[in-house]
């Protein structure tokens, strides 16, 4: 039995983590597990309430940690609770202890942070065209003061998905 290797990708919205989660699952046969807040609100509606991220924050999880069990070489995160953590206190200038928790429990081999700088694609669902420089560097800023190995992925889609996999090869995270 293999050790699964675990891929997070985060970021703020509109930075290509959707794309690239899809694209290293047909390259590398990767478990995906999609991003569970795109579903919830578009079930419910885009309005919420910091309770209903506390409902995503744990569907989300809940979803990786299955995936998990059914022991892939590799799974790929299509978001996390960096995503949770930081979309909360953004919104409601606060951290909610649920999703703290659950971003201190999470585990991952490494993190991919796509770079900002890619043309914004408008959603009903997305908030922040506007602030996604000063997120990104939240995010650089969180991974890093917590210790936790991610790598930055700029330039086009083609370019990011042959540096993550190079990276992922690097690392010994490339499935056999």
């Amino acid at each position: 039995m293999t050790k699964t290797s675990r891929i997070a990708i985060t970021g703020p919205e509109s930075t290509g983590k959707t794309t690239l989660a899809r694209q290293l699952n047909l390259v590398t046969g990767a478990s995906c597990v999609p991003e569970y807040a795109r579903e919830y609100l578009m079930e419910y509606g885009p309005e919420y309430e910091q309770k209903d991220l506390v409902i995503i924050a744990k569907e989300q999880y809940r979803q990786v940690e299955e995936f998990a069990s059914w022991e892939p070489q590799l799974l790929v995160a299509d978001t996390e609770m960096t995503v949770m953590k930081i979309w909360q206190e953004v919104v409601y200038g606060e951290q909610n202890p649920v999703i703290e928790a659950l971003w201190q429990k999470q585990e991952y081999d490494l993190y991919f942070l796509p770079h900002w700088k890619i043309p914004w694609k408008a959603d009903p669902l997305r908030e922040n065209p506007n602030d996604r420089k000063e997120l990104f560097e939240r995010y650089y800023a969180v991974l890093e003061q917590a210790g936790l190995p991610f790598e930055v992925l700029e330039g086009t889609e083609k370019n990011r998905l042959a540096e993550a996999i190079r990276i992922l090869k690097a690392r010994g995270l490339f499935p056999d």
